[in-house]
């Protein structure tokens, strides 16, 4: 290759990152952010599934397997919230769209932690004929709570704005 030729494509390549950092759109650095708030986003999935299982044996009245479900799912939701942080963390708030989305993911998800508990709860007391209104209504508090937050998608590492 031509030495003038590697000279302008390195200087075209150094000018482009510059001026991508310059109006906020240089994201590489986020890559690792990005990649684990899609870690996030995986294990949110699985443990909606779980939740939805937990849902379905609750409305069967089987009790003993809604409760063991939903302590799965509240499990779940909360290794998503961690993968959450840690993209959040990641971000020091330098990158505000993946910073926000990871905010709000780790919010919806500490809710539905809260919510399973009570499901669990509140499945644990019918298994045992007792009184589980208390913990129903508690768990429909944290599901609404989390409800206000918007579900997020995966983000292509390699092609998102940090803009928010």
């Amino acid at each position: 290759m031509d030495r003038r030729t590697l000279l302008c494509s390195t200087v075209a390549v150094g000018l482009s990152g510059c001026l991508s950092s310059l109006t906020g759109e240089d994201t590489r650095e986020f890559r690792p952010a990005a990649e684990t708030f899609n870690r996030g986003v995986d294990a949110f999935g699985r443990a909606d599934s779980t939740r939805s299982t937990a849902r379905d044996r609750y409305g069967a009245e089987r009790w003993d397997v809604a409760a063991e479900r939903y302590a799965a799912a509240r499990d779940g939701f909360d290794a998503a919230a961690r993968e959450f942080d840690a993209a959040r963390e990641a971000t020091s708030g330098s990158c505000p769209a993946l910073h926000d989305r990871s905010q709000r993911q780790y919010r919806r998800c500490l809710a539905l932690v809260e919510a399973c508990d009570y499901w669990a709860d509140a499945s644990t007391a019918r298994l045992a004929s007792e009184d589980a209104s208390t913990a129903e209504s508690r768990a429909t508090v944290w599901d609404g709570r989390a409800a206000e937050y918007p579900t997020s998608s995966r983000l292509d590492p390699d092609d998102f704005s940090c803009r928010a």
